[in-house]
């Protein structure tokens, strides 16, 4: 299969997980394939649920303005990684306690 410049694509994967109760798979993408050859996930990260059971597809953008990206079966477009997921209810609240950091906005930590 090849992925055209600024194009999109699902890719099948032909695998399926059972995520662990309590837990998430992020499905990652592969810095070398985006710095390379500039494919990268489209939805990154992907959000797989404890519930899913279906194949998981890959949504793939190829961000090169002019070169074609192959992918052949085998091939590692991504990665998943599975984190525990920790329950919290959320409280309606008028105001947010301040912290070090305050409001400051993009690039307001200094990194």
């Amino acid at each position: 299969m090849k992925v055209g410049p600024l194009e999109r694509a699902m890719i099948p994967t032909g695998l399926a997980v059972a995520i662990p109760e309590g837990h998430a798979g992020l499905v990652l993408p592969r810095s070398g394939l985006a710095s390379k050859q500039g494919l990268t996930l489209a939805n990154a990260p992907g959000l797989i649920d404890e519930g899913y059971r279906g194949e998981i597809t890959i949504a793939v953008v190829n961000l090169d303005p002019t070169t074609p990206v192959g992918i052949s079966s085998g091939d590692r477009i991504a990665q998943l990684v599975i984190v525990p997921i920790t329950a919290v209810q959320p409280e309606w609240s008028d105001e947010v306690p301040p912290s070090e950091r305050g409001e400051g906005g993009f690039g307001s930590s200094g990194v």
